[in-house]
């Protein structure tokens, strides 16, 4: 069976069955209730991988017995009742998700990363940085990257809560369900056990020793198990993985990549462009564009609290609303409209709040200094070893709660002004204070 799909594209299958049978594509459409139009893009291959619904009614009003009908779905790539298969002639394509939003002022990154995991050796690579700073959205464009530049399949594997894009139709049930169960093993609690990893190993037979990128966009708390994750990739020779965490996993071989706030120009491209349906110009007067460059400034440039933002610019003008951010910025981190929706506030203080002690002295001497702190400094200001105020850094750095300015001259860091606010509010038990902060600008 598989020598005589591998000779047609699907919609040669489609045009010879309809010809055997003596239908016009207007008779096809009229017997399976699909449009004559979609039945002409599939003959001409602009359509390639149809919906097994809609194969399984053009394989009735064309009569086709079973095995007929399963080269048809098996040419679209909707095998039923067989493995997934992502290395032989009919592998599913895999496509990455669509994204919803384009991509601003990441183009230069995203082409780095894509060209950071085709080299060899760059198995495991983990964009990390604060809540709210797109790491989602950044990985999907990577991701496009690695797909375009060679049919790379894209196996995804994300959270709950995360939406930033929508799934890919051509993306079956079969192939969801095979990730999901590989992911499973990689975060089970128990760790390798014998006998066990069955969709570890069903992933593995998928793949082969085909190239393939696997996106761990926080499918679980925490991080993957490092034996299970060894094994894999072991066993999947050619196989990337781009994962998506607050931290770094801590295995050997991963790069980490740190995901920085959006430039102050690629800021305001952000908050304009979700500004696109509201009162506000495309092209704002001066005044307007120096308030916008403000409220992004203190929003830190996190394309997640501008979203906020611009949701909130639809009732007050910039000057309100910048005015309203200077005194406190926390109440609208939550979309206007979006009653129990969850800004980055949340996440943001939880991660600000996860330190160690080490790191907890660090901060507030960065939130204490609106003008940020020399890492020299900063390492005898704390009472720390500069190697150790290094690692500390490092850690801040990594998981986004701080950015580092390389100049000229040295190296200053500064904590974002979310979480200077957020600190702000604490008191000395770990409670939190509800009333306004007021912003130092």
């Amino acid at each position: 069976m598989a020598s005589r799909i591998e000779n047609h594209r699907f919609g040669d299958l489609l045009r010879r069955h309809r010809s055997r049978i003596g239908f016009t594509q207007q008779e096809l459409a009229d017997f399976s209730t699909i449009s004559v139009r979609a039945i002409r893009d599939l003959e001409h291959g602009r359509a390639r991988h149809p919906r097994k619904d809609t194969v399984r009614l053009l394989a009735r009003a064309l009569r086709l017995n079973e095995r007929d009908g399963a080269d048809l779905l098996a040419a679209a790539g909707r095998r039923t009742g067989h493995p997934v298969d992502l290395s032989g002639p009919y592998a599913a394509e895999a496509p990455p998700p669509v994204p919803r939003t384009p991509i601003l002022g990441r183009r230069n990154e995203a082409d780095a990363l894509a060209t950071a995991l085709a080299s060899p050796g760059r198995r495991l690579v983990t964009v990390t940085g604060a809540p709210g700073v797109g790491k989602s959205r950044f990985a999907v464009e990577v991701a496009r990257r690695c797909h375009r530049s060679g049919a790379i399949p894209v196996l995804w594997a994300m959270g709950t809560g995360h939406t930033p894009f929508s799934p890919c139709a051509e993306h079956g049930t079969g192939l969801s369900e095979l990730v999901e169960r590989a992911v499973e093993d990689l975060f089970s609690p128990f760790g390798v056990v014998d006998g066990g990893h069955r969709g570890l190993a069903a992933l593995s037979r998928a793949v082969g020793d085909r190239p393939a990128l696997l996106v761990l966009d926080e499918p679980r708390p925490g991080a993957p198990d490092p034996l299970a994750l060894a094994r894999l990739l072991r066993e999947c020779s050619e196989m990337r993985v781009l994962a998506v965490a607050e931290r770094p996993y801590g295995e050997p071989g991963e790069q980490v990549f740190p995901l920085a706030p959006l430039s102050p120009a690629a800021a305001i491209d952000v908050l304009l462009w979700h500004l696109r349906d509201t009162r506000i110009a495309p092209s704002p007067d001066p005044e307007d564009t120096a308030c916008l460059a403000e409220i992004c400034s203190l929003l830190d440039r996190l394309p997640g609290a501008l979203v906020c933002a611009a949701t909130w610019l639809t009732l007050y003008d910039p000057a309100t609303l910048l005015s309203c951010l200077r005194e406190d910025p926390l109440p609208f981190l939550t979309p206007l409209t979006g009653a129990g929706v969850s800004g980055p506030a949340d996440a943001l203080n939880r991660v600000a709040t996860s330190c160690t002690p080490q790191e907890e002295v660090v901060l507030d001497l960065l939130c204490a200094d609106i003008e940020g702190e020399r890492t020299d400094d900063l390492a005898r200001n704390g009472g720390l070893p500069i190697a150790d105020c290094g690692r500390v850094l490092n850690g801040l750095i990594t998981r986004g709660l701080v950015r580092c300015e390389r100049g000229t001259g040295r190296s200053r860091v500064h904590a974002l002004n979310l979480v200077r606010v957020l600190r702000a509010r604490r008191v000395p038990d770990g409670l939190t204070v509800d009333g306004p902060v007021r912003i130092a600008v």
